[in-house]
């Protein structure tokens, strides 16, 4: 196998997006960029060595300590509490440019995402169908007539 360093996979990968990009609206070529542009997000992210996010706060802080004042020095709870703070937001940063890659779309969703969204769309359609089948003539008119007016306040600018 062989070994690759991380700035070759990046370019690679940038060329891959690129490629992709010459071929808009072809599924396979969208799919490709956004699985590349995850795969540069996690490239270019920071990294983090502790595996555990309590193990990761604990290596903070001890850094922190280290820094400011040497082995003796006990920080109080608040400087504990900025320090686990910016390491929340260390760690965070892959996470966020994986789950929103602004190259790629507006928001990437998983398999399961889409399906729970698009599954819940359908039950709420089938709801309302099967509601306005059992719905009598007055209540047909009564719901008519709401929406006419909830529509006419929108038009207006105002809130429904």
């Amino acid at each position: 196998m062989t070994d690759f360093t991380k700035e070759q996979l990046v370019e690679y990968v940038k060329g891959c997006i690129e490629h992709a990009e010459r071929f808009p609206g072809v599924e396979i070529a969208d799919k490709e960029k956004v699985i590349f542009g995850i795969a540069l997000a996690a490239l270019t992210a920071p990294q983090s060595e502790p595996e555990h996010i309590a193990n990761a706060f604990i290596a903070a802080i001890e850094k922190e300590q280290d820094r400011l004042h040497g082995e003796d020095y006990l920080m109080d709870s608040r400087d504990c509490i900025d320090v686990i703070r910016e390491e929340l937001q260390r760690l965070n940063a892959c996470h966020a440019a994986i789950s929103q890659v602004s190259d790629v779309g507006p928001q990437l969703h998983t398999k399961d995402e889409e399906d729970s969204i698009a599954s819940r769309r359908r039950r709420n359609r089938e709801s309302n169908t099967r509601a306005r089948e059992r719905e009598t003539p007055t209540q047909r008119k009564a719901r008519l007539v709401k929406n006419r007016a909830r529509m006419a306040i929108r038009r207006k600018g105002g809130a429904a």
